[in-house]
């Protein structure tokens, strides 16, 4: 009997690290083939290694987001040496990371075979996968949502002080990666409420779970100030989501419209399955306050106060929605129709891989676009342009002319303004651009005397060469 457990043990761990192989694998493919985009370029100028610790976390407040990853980054290229594309292979790490711990979150929550499952589905999942392959902190927000998740279960399972605290750290690292993990830690709340509710007030559930919100809280305290802001900020770029934005979400996540409607009739399937099931209770109320909480909270205040809902940041729904579309794969009694419909899930996944069939960037979606900023760099250093570059986004810009080798400098608008009105004003420079950055027009050419020559466009960038008249007078 034990040899026997010993061996299904065995082809439970064979398979796990057959899918963790091949979802690097996937992760891996490609990933050097774009070239850096404008928000990528930021991650990696700002996490710099000759940047100071204090640098990195200012920076990185100073743009929205909490700390935690361009801190990490930044550590990431003091280990193992600063490159180009070097930041990529830690997103890929985390999402390696990512197809274990699915496999931990839905053996907890139902069974090995339903980990397995998850464990598969996160490896070939197309949305991802493309977080895998950028410099940005999305893949990890999804690793630690799940991580957190696991803990949580832990923690409430049992009361240990040693599980709580583990919970408390991971929850405490998913509120400094990104503002999006303080809906999760609200679901994780308001599961506490109601088991605790359910206890009778239970007073050592809410002691331990008291302690670890406090631990949450501190862990932010050094920041607040900058979390309060970022909370009353206005003027984002975010539109408000439209009628069909969940709808596009979730075809989003899947990468293939047929994979998409498979993968709603099973989730539909698995959801009564679990309704119905009364030892699935638990689970089930998991499952909804995971996805209620994290969604009609962003979308409510997107429509009535300040858009802040973005389908990147949303990616923290998608591993619970893996394991449920997991449960419902597990419900087919014959092993066959299970590997069949695992074959068709494969199938549809490898298609927006592999073809030209597959979701491209859009203002509302967020992808990661193939962008030519690369390129125009590359040409400007090719063409040994002398004269003063500016760019509104100089920091990109500059970082990337470092990327390549070159000691150009990059000045900021500001610095060109100043510079136009100056008695030494440049009388050549040029302006470079990207991603749609608002341009100098024709009401800063009158202003301040200037003339544009020609203009370089290179996919979505551009570059703009100019020639200063006198002063007006």
């Amino acid at each position: 009997m034990k040899l026997r457990l010993n061996r299904e043990s065995l082809t439970v761990y064979m398979i796990l690290v057959v899918a963790i192989i091949f979802g690097g694998y996937l992760r891996l493919r490609n990933i050097t083939v774009d070239a850096l985009w404008l928000d990528e370029v930021f991650s990696v100028a700002t996490s710099h290694p000759d940047n100071s610790f204090l640098e990195v976390y200012q920076r990185s407040l100073v743009d929205v987001h909490p700390p935690f990853y361009q801190l990490f980054l930044w550590f990431f290229y003091k280990l193992f040496g600063f490159g180009e594309m070097v930041g990529r292979y830690l997103s890929v790490i985390f999402g390696i990371l990512l197809i274990p711990v699915a496999f931990l979150l839905g053996r907890q929550m139902f069974n090995c075979r339903v980990g397995l499952i998850a464990a598969w589905l996160v490896a070939v999942n197309f949305y991802l996968i493309t977080y895998s392959q950028e410099t940005r902190s999305y893949e990890l927000l999804a690793l630690l949502t799940t991580v957190s998740f696991v803990t949580f279960i832990k923690a409430i399972g049992g009361l240990d002080g040693r599980h709580v605290a583990i919970y408390a750290l991971s929850a405490a690292l998913l509120v400094n990666t990104h503002y999006f993990g303080f809906l999760v830690v609200t679901a994780q709340a308001l599961l506490v409420l109601s088991r605790w509710v359910e206890t009778s007030f239970d007073k050592r559930l809410l002691y331990r779970f008291g302690l670890a919100g406090l631990f949450i809280l501190l862990s932010i305290a050094p920041h607040v100030s900058y979390v309060y802001l970022n909370f009353h900020r206005q003027g984002f770029w975010v539109p408000p989501p439209n009628n069909r934005f969940f709808i596009d979400l979730f075809n989003l996540y899947f990468g293939s419209l047929p994979l998409s409607v498979m993968c709603a009739a099973l989730l539909m399937i698995g959801s009564v399955c679990l309704m119905k099931a009364e030892r699935h209770r638990e689970v089930l109320r998991l499952i909804i306050f995971w996805l209620v909480t994290c969604t009609v909270i962003p979308y409510v205040r997107s429509l009535y106060v300040q858009p802040v809902l973005t389908m990147r940041s949303l990616i923290i729904l998608l591993p619970a929605l893996l394991i449920v579309l997991a449960f419902a794969i597990s419900l087919f009694k014959d092993q066959w129709a299970q590997v069949a419909v695992g074959v068709v899930v494969l199938c549809f996944s490898m298609t927006p891989l592999y073809t030209h069939e597959r979701p491209i960037f859009t203002l509302e979606n967020q992808l990661k676009p193939v962008s030519q900023m690369r390129d125009l760099v590359k040409d400007v250093i090719e063409q040994q342009i002398r004269e003063p570059l500016y760019a509104s986004q100089f920091i990109e810009f500059d970082q990337y002319f470092r990327l390549l080798g070159s000691s150009t400098t990059v000045r900021s608008f500001k610095q060109l303004e100043s510079d136009l009105l100056s008695p030494d004003r440049p009388a050549v420079f040029y302006f470079l651009g990207t991603r749609e950055v608002q341009l100098p027009g024709e009401r800063f050419m009158k202003e301040y005397c200037v003339d544009l020559l020609k203009e370089t466009k290179k996919g979505d960038s551009v570059i703009l060469e100019f020639r200063s008249n006198p002063p007006c007078l």
